[in-house]
């Protein structure tokens, strides 16, 4: 994906959420490219009309390396965090 080169400056970013209309294989290699751009990604979720949503897990070796990238379903929401929209941003001061 072109944007893995704009983004690998967020060293804190973890989950990335983006409207696409690839098919789940060519979703699995681009994400596979932009884990490997970005050291802290973790999630990627594809939002489409319809759920539920593609999304890709990350799981990576102690030195921040991809181990493995899971292409599974989701709804677009962190579990446990359904009522949170953005659960990892600081609380107002």
């Amino acid at each position: 994906m072109s944007i893995a080169s704009d983004l690998n400056g967020f060293t804190h970013l973890k989950h990335l959420y983006f409207d696409s209309h690839d098919m789940r294989d060519i979703f699995a290699s681009q994400t596979k490219n932009l884990a490997e751009a970005i050291p802290g990604l973790v999630t990627i979720t594809k939002f489409s009309l319809n759920q539920p949503y593609t999304v890709a897990r990350i799981t990576r070796r102690g030195n921040k390396q991809v181990a493995s990238v899971e292409v599974g379903n989701g709804s677009g929401m962190k579990i446990g965090y359904e009522d949170l929209a953005f659960p990892w941003t600081p609380p107002a001061a």
